[in-house]
């Protein structure tokens, strides 16, 4: 009996010990400087991933003058993850396909917002705040410039608009009220990078009940401008009325 009490409160650890981390592996200080998080003075940049992120952890700064050209990577090889980043002091990768979430991050700066980025199922992800992007495209960060840009089938194109910002963009036009969860979706169509944006616009009916209606916007990811939206033809018209 006293094994089996045992065993069960064993289970709970090992199961724990297998679901995916979640942990800020990275982060560019507002001087442009990266810093690794690694677990203990014995661990390498190339060695095993993080197991626990209740584990204790040290930063090691990445060597060379934080002036110098920087970029860090994240993409996809096969069915896995992997976050690089390439300095003078030459290319340093990380296998990062179980640890979910917020991978890097990018310290605010005058001009530049505090942005996360990672991966989540299989998509990357580019957080602002409460905000999140999805996205298939991998994603390059110049630390020095605090720049991101993500690599698409027309190039590398430089990502001017955050997804907070988008959003913000089509709230104060009042084309939708709210998101759905995961509502942003970074996309290229006919070459022009844009945040499909998947919502609602809450009307208020007489004052006796809100009716939500199903609304996509397209934002330009180059300027904020809201390119089209796509919603039942009657709102366009009427819906004015019960804003």
């Amino acid at each position: 009996m006293r094994k089996i009490r045992y065993l069960l409160f064993l289970l709970p650890f090992f199961f724990g010990l297998a679901t995916p981390a979640k942990a800020t592996l990275l982060t560019v200080r507002e001087s442009g400087e990266i810093v690794w998080k690694v677990l203990s003075s014995e661990d390498s940049l190339a060695l095993n991933t993080p197991q626990r992120e209740s584990l204790t952890v040290k930063e090691v700064a990445v060597g060379g003058n934080i002036d110098s050209e920087k970029t860090i990577s994240l993409l996809r090889d096969g069915d896995k993850f992997k976050l690089t980043v390439n300095s003078p002091d030459g290319e340093k990768d990380l296998d990062v396909t179980d640890i979910s979430g917020e991978l890097i991050e990018i310290e605010e700066r005058p001009q530049v917002k505090k942005i996360q980025i990672g991966h989540q199922g299989d998509k990357f992800i580019i957080q602002q705040g409460d905000i999140m992007a999805l996205t298939d495209f991998p994603i390059d960060i110049n630390p020095t410039k605090a720049e991101i840009s993500v690599l698409t089938q027309s190039g590398l194109r430089f990502l001017a608009v955050l997804p907070k910002d988008a959003l913000d963009g089509v709230l104060k036009a009042k084309v939708l009220n709210k998101i759905n969860t995961n509502g942003i979706n970074l996309l290229e169509k006919d070459q022009e990078l844009t945040y499909d944006i998947d919502g609602f616009r809450t009307l208020n009916v007489f004052n006796l009940f809100n009716y939500d209606v199903p609304v996509k916007a397209s934002v330009s990811a180059v300027n904020g401008e809201i390119i089209f939206v796509e919603q039942p033809q009657w709102l366009r018209v009427i819906g004015f009325i019960f804003s």
